[in-house]
């Protein structure tokens, strides 16, 4: 941003600005704008869903098989959502569009919410992640959103180990 010298307004077409360095941008006097309100909500839970097929369906190797001319080669397993896990991290518009897209698939649910103030069907964070077979975070880069780096580095050990766990399940490798 410190070349941005001219710059007085920045205007994004996203609800989401967080990744902008604000304290940065008042400083220089730069006024930074976002959407009102949230947008593209679907087609962000449609995206997410589309990597998670893309995993579980292992469509990349299916694909270069495919194009490789060795189609009738093993294309992979074809792993099924319906009865896996899918842990939910920030259930706001867009996390609750995607429970409700996995139910539509037959998976499981479970929803992570803020350790100090759990509602009604939350579970804690190390919970889900230690539960699911997937996990799908949507929540904003705020300084109350970001954890310790043991906490982080903890929860990257269990995430490869679902990973992990998930792909020897349905005979990825």
């Amino acid at each position: 941003m410190s070349e941005l010298v001219k710059c007085s307004y920045i205007g994004m077409r996203t609800h989401n600005t967080d990744y902008i360095n604000k304290t940065l941008a008042e400083e220089m006097g730069i006024t930074v704008c976002g959407l009102s309100r949230q947008y593209g909500v679907n087609a962000v839970a449609e995206h997410t869903f589309m990597l998670i097929l893309a995993l579980a369906k292992n469509l990349v190797n299916s694909y270069q098989n495919t194009i490789s001319g060795r189609w009738r080669e093993a294309l992979g397993p074809n792993a099924e959502l319906s009865g896996k896990k899918i842990g939910i991290i920030g259930c706001g518009q867009i996390g609750k569009r995607v429970a409700e897209i996995a139910s539509f698939f037959g998976m499981e649910v479970l929803v992570a919410g803020k350790e100090k103030v759990l509602k009604k069907d939350e579970l804690p964070v190390a919970d889900v992640v230690s539960r699911s077979d997937i996990i799908s975070v949507h929540i904003p880069a705020t300084p109350e959103n970001k954890g310790t780096k043991e906490s982080i580095d903890k929860m990257n050990e269990e995430l490869i180990n679902n990973l992990i766990s998930f792909c020897k399940k349905n005979n990825h490798t």
